[in-house]
């Protein structure tokens, strides 16, 4: 395997997501008017299209529907719904996975173009499949893609120096002054450019290559990031006796943590230990509790979302044309005589008709005025109030977050919320289309009304319940200083619950300790692994994560502790298309466990690895089942069936080959009907059942014809 420099490592891995984003593409159905279903040549474009996207390691397909400005607001969203709904079955029909598709109606509030030509009608009435793809040549651009955060890399600007950088998840880096230096020793004196990648979930590991292994001793860790710095583009490094301060949030203080710098090995990054362990502000077993419950609980009162309704807007008062007289040139005179009477006396009416029109409109204008303002009134009491249920939300979600965060984390998270503006979205034409029905459209470009597609920006420092909430942190954070002094001591809120480590190199840092469980160790191996793939353990108690590389078809862990739950998962290409293999295990001494591969998307990998992160699975109780999968007889001679338990719970069930090939799905819904051999040629094949919680249970047939 060819081997790069770190920083290189990771230049890579930006030039590959921008690469990833620029792979979307689109391409167009066009229908006639008021028309959803799909004719022949649009089939085929299907066909063309799917089987493309078929040839590549993954796809997604975003399916818009579209109508022209022909019709009300309502009938046009239905029918975009009905032109996407469409596709979506036609491509679900050619056997493109649900897990690829999605798709939303636009109505008319996407228009190609606002002109009332036939050509741009046609240009409208269209649904747009916004199609993007990758193509994974090896396992590590696989691997690669797995990590959940869109934007990893963090960057931010030093100036002079002295400066607390908080980054998103959780963690934070003090920056002194005259920290950093080029490489020829000179002090950098202007800004300095810092990236950091921050990575505590399990996806995260995969996605950088990291383990938890310091030259084959098994590490516990509390949390890995990566630091660089340059300065005008150029590299520098942290100065010669000085060093950059990080601290690790945490809710309980382990015993052992220590500083380790990264190294390279051909399974990916490996700890060097610093021999410098950890400060922290937390007292092992005595952690002070900060009780969020009253900031949690804090009444907002009756929330109750507002109903907008009104009766059926009167018609638009009308005046008619003024009338013309006649002309003499197309009648006789006797005639042009009596139509002219006539005439007269239709201006009058006219004329006397103008000031009861006039009356007429300025009521009905005022009807509109005073919707308007119903409608204004009914737009700020709704944002308020689903602000006060995003918040209520977001206080209530404290209760989940206590065991993954310490306490004064949570406050400094509310303290972000309530100190930003809110993004909130209202359905501005829905409202105007209650209040004024038909006459929408004209009122809209009459009025020059706000559609407001964007969202409105709602700004907590406005509300009452600020400075109520404000005063109850304050006071949950006096409680806690006062009992800490009482007992004889102090603590900086600004730390509480952290660990503290200054680094004097920049690059991958972990803040680890070396696995100290008093129990007898042993080997794994692994078997039927093709060569190339990446076979990952992942211990349940304990925050470890391991990976090796097959060379031979099997790969071997070694000194794993014996009793210890664990997963494997394993990930491989073939064909160009990935396949995984889960196997849930108990260590046991001088194990061999084989795989059985399946067919997966990268959202499969990430949700098997995101069931056994600890650090998402705190606080929140997963669904478990004593699983059962039973496949008899076994070998057959005409059919065989699956005994599932608990069958009320259960999602899927396939059966592959053993190259990962699905080769039939079974009928979850009567899984005893039996399954006929003459579907299958003679060989060994995996039946796998997905249960509702995640977990799979997979069992070997053989099939004798």
């Amino acid at each position: 395997m060819r081997r790069f420099p770190l920083t290189l490592m990771f230049l890579t891995l930006i030039g590959l997501s921008c690469l990833t984003a620029q792979n979307t593409q689109s391409t167009f159905i066009y229908f006639q008017s008021d028309e959803s279903n799909l004719d022949q040549e649009d089939h085929h474009q299907l066909n063309g299209l799917l089987s493309e996207l078929e040839s590549h390691s993954t796809y997604q397909i975003d399916i818009i529907g579209h109508t022209d400005q022909d019709g009300s607001d309502g009938y046009n969203e239905q029918l975009a719904d009905k032109r996407a709904q469409q596709t979506y079955d036609y491509l679900i029909g050619l056997g493109a996975p649900e897990s690829v598709l999605s798709q939303k109606a636009m109505g008319e509030r996407a228009l190609v173009s606002s002109d009332l030509t036939k050509d741009a009608k046609q240009k409208n009435r269209r649904v747009e499949l916004q199609y993007r793809f990758q193509d994974f040549e090896t396992i590590d651009d696989l691997t690669q893609q797995i990590s959940e955060t869109e934007a990893p890399i963090q960057n931010f600007t030093v100036t002079e120096g002295n400066q607390l950088i908080d980054l998103e998840h959780g963690a934070s880096i003090y920056v002194p002054k005259d920290a950093f230096v080029y490489a020829d020793g000179s002090l950098v004196t202007g800004e300095v450019d810092i990236e950091v990648i921050e990575a505590y979930k399990m996806t995260d590991f995969m996605a950088h290559g990291l383990i938890t292994q310091s030259h084959g001793e098994m590490l516990e860790t509390g949390g890995m990031l990566y630091v660089n710095a340059t300065a005008g583009g150029e590299p520098v490094q942290i100065a010669e006796n000085r060093s950059i301060e990080i601290i690790y949030p945490v809710q309980q203080v382990e015993d052992g943590m220590e500083l380790f710098y990264a190294e390279e090995s051909e399974d990916g990054i490996v700890w060097t230990p610093t021999e410098t362990e950890l400060r922290t502000t937390q007292v092992k077993n005595d952690p002070i509790m900060i009780d969020l419950d009253e900031i949690a609980n804090y009444d907002f009162g009756r929330v109750e979302k507002p109903i907008l309704q009104f009766e059926d807007m009167p018609d638009r008062p009308t005046y008619g044309d003024m009338p013309f007289p006649p002309s003499a040139k197309l009648y006789s005179p006797e005639r042009y005589k009596e139509l002219y009477a006539n005439y007269e006396k239709n201006l009058d009416t006219w004329h006397h008709r103008k000031p009861f029109y006039e009356e007429e409109l300025r009521q009905w204008n005022k009807e509109v005025d005073h919707r308007l303002d119903e409608i204004n009134d009914y737009r700020n009491t709704l944002l308020e109030t689903k602000y006060k249920i995003k918040l209520i939300t977001a206080l209530k979600g404290l209760d989940k977050m206590e065991g993954r965060r310490a306490p004064a984390e949570l406050i400094k998270r509310i303290f972000s919320f309530i100190n930003k503006p809110m993004q909130i979205n209202v359905d501005d034409r829905a409202m105007y289309l209650e209040a004024f029905g038909n006459h929408t459209r004209g009122l809209i470009s009459e009025r020059n009304l706000t559609i407001n597609n964007l969202g409105y920006k709602v700004y907590p420092k406005n509300s009452e319940f600020y400075t109520d909430i404000r005063k109850l942190i304050f006071e949950a954070e006096k409680r806690v200083l006062e009992k800490r002094i009482a007992e004889g001591g102090t603590i900086d809120r600004k730390n509480f619950g952290s660990y503290i480590a200054n680094i004097s190199q920049l690059g991958w840092i972990n803040c680890d300790r070396f696995l100290r469980s008093g129990k007898e160790l042993t080997d794994i191996t692994v078997e039927r692994t093709p060569e190339g793939t990446k076979v990952y353990i992942i211990y349940k108690n304990i925050r470890s994560f391991l990976t090796k590389t097959s060379r031979s078809n099997e790969v071997t862990f070694k000194s794993s502790p014996i009793g210890e739950p664990a997963k494997l998962i394993a990930v491989k290409l073939m064909n160009g298309k990935p396949q995984m293999a889960v196997r849930d295990i108990t260590i046991e001494a001088d194990q061999y466990v084989s795989l059985d591969f399946f067919p997966a998307q990268l959202t499969d990998v990430r949700a098997e690895l995101n069931a056994v992160d600890p650090i998402l699975n705190n606080n929140r109780t997963q669904p478990s089942y004593d699983l059962s999968l039973k496949v008899f007889p076994n070998p057959t001679t005409e059919i065989f069936t699956a005994d599932i338990s608990p069958i009320d719970k259960l999602n899927e069930l396939a059966i592959y080959d053993l190259s990962g090939q699905l080769m039939k799905t079974v009928d979850t819904s009567n899984t005893r009907q039996g399954i006929s051999v003459s579907d299958f040629s003679n060989g060994t094949y995996v039946v796998s059942a997905v249960f509702e919680n995640g977990q799979r249970a997979t069992e070997r047939v053989v099939i004798q014809n």
